[in-house]
């Protein structure tokens, strides 16, 4: 008869309490907290983060976090910077992880009471099952005015490898063709994509740094990047 062997179920976790108050920004915000795991076994992790929110919040209230995870093997690292709300998970491999989780929520009606969350972070092993990647989003939705540009800075070593641009426009702008572009500078060339690329996951080549988005319409467009993170 044949042994059963056992299998390593063994888990990480780290949580806080935390108030978040009636604010227009989360500059400042000094809610952050940390999870350390030194002595891995070499393999696949998933790191997975939860915010719950007291019944009696506010309904107006945005509640995420901004994750710093940093995945080491014999004393090189490889950083990953993602946003997170409650199910957010990201997957990677390495003998040891540091994660730092900055709260980066906001309630916007006033006046109000504080509203207290809980937050945890949790590692196990095994890699994570979701198609879409988890994201990083710098920008808040902003108007491009007719013949303006706007540029957006992709975040350096945050492990950032696609750009999913969502596009709003004012009184149904015909924005096809190139009504509105993206550019960057690729290897000495200009990367230029139009209309049919927004709304979709794009892959980011090597090297690019800045992305321009040029309204070419007669209208105000709402653009801004949601980026794709490695993991």
């Amino acid at each position: 008869m044949k042994s059963s062997q056992l299998i390593d179920l063994k888990g990480w976790s780290a949580s806080k309490d935390y108030l978040i108050e009636a604010h227009s920004s989360y500059e400042g915000n000094k809610n952050k907290y940390s999870l350390q795991c030194d002595s891995l076994e070499s393999g696949y992790y998933t790191a997975q983060f939860s915010f719950h929110v007291q019944s009696n919040a506010p309904n107006d209230y945005f509640i995420r976090g901004l994750a710093e995870v940093i995945w080491s093997v014999e004393g090189n690292s490889h950083r990953r910077l993602l946003h997170v709300t409650n199910g957010s998970a990201i997957s990677g491999s390495g003998q040891g992880v540091r994660i730092v989780l900055q709260d980066q929520s906001l309630i916007v009606s006033e006046p109000t009471l504080p509203a207290k969350v809980t937050s945890c972070i949790t590692l196990i092993k095994g890699i994570r099952t979701g198609l879409q990647p988890p994201i990083f989003t710098p920008e808040f939705p902003g108007a491009t005015e007719p013949a303006a540009t706007r540029e957006f800075q992709i975040p350096y070593n945050a492990g950032i490898n696609s750009v999913y641009f969502s596009l709003a426009r004012d009184n149904n702008t015909d924005v096809w063709g190139n009504a509105v572009t993206i550019q960057g500078s690729y290897m000495g060339s200009t990367w230029q994509l139009g209309f049919d690329s927004f709304n979709q996951w794009l892959p980011l080549p090597p090297g690019i740094s800045v992305l321009i988005v040029t309204n070419n319409t007669a209208n105000n467009i709402d653009v801004f990047p949601i980026y794709g993170v490695e993991g």
